[in-house]
């Protein structure tokens, strides 16, 4: 309680820099700022994941462009870079090989769909992560937003979770 206490204790200007780590939509941290004060994790989760329903395709592209490609070093050493390392660290680990193969497949998704591949890769292998990338690519672009969607909601309210328990 002590870290969500610090949060609702932010002004709005920080509250909503250190949500656009969670998810890097400017609608969706004012949305999740506004809702402040919160009396439990439970309500601001709730607040964040219809946040996030509410957003529009073109909010739901910019977070997910925002997001390091899969197979890709994370640049950077903010908090966003830092949790985007971590939750790719087992995909990382993969041999040049696999992850030149997963590269590869991540490029014909984005171009085939025009945005970012999007996934919760925590705890997945790259073989795992190019199944899903092909899996998602047989399906139709109306499927596959609703799943990038869903994906970084899945991230968001991970993070968000980690964002409150470090404080």
């Amino acid at each position: 309680m002590r870290a969500l206490a610090w949060f609702n204790t932010l002004t709005d200007p920080l509250a909503r820099a250190e949500l656009e780590h969670c998810c890097a939509s400017p609608e969706w941290s004012a949305a999740v700022s506004a809702g402040r004060p919160y009396q439990d994790t439970a309500g601001l989760l709730r607040t964040a994941g219809a946040a996030l329903a509410r957003l529009d395709w073109s909010e739901v592209r910019r977070a997910a462009d925002a997001h390091p490609r899969i197979g890709e070093p994370p640049a950077g050493r903010d908090r966003s870079a830092r949790w985007s390392r971590a939750e790719q660290s087992r995909a990382a680990a993969g041999s040049e090989a696999e992850l030149a193969v997963l590269r590869g497949r991540v490029s014909a998704y984005e171009d085939r769909f025009g945005h970012r591949f999007l996934i919760r890769a925590s705890g997945l292998s790259p073989a795992q992560i190019c199944a899903e990338v092909e899996r998602r690519c047989a399906g139709l672009p109306a499927d596959e937003r609703a799943s990038t969607r869903a994906h970084l909601t899945e991230i968001a309210v991970n993070r968000l979770k980690e964002l409150v328990a470090d404080g």
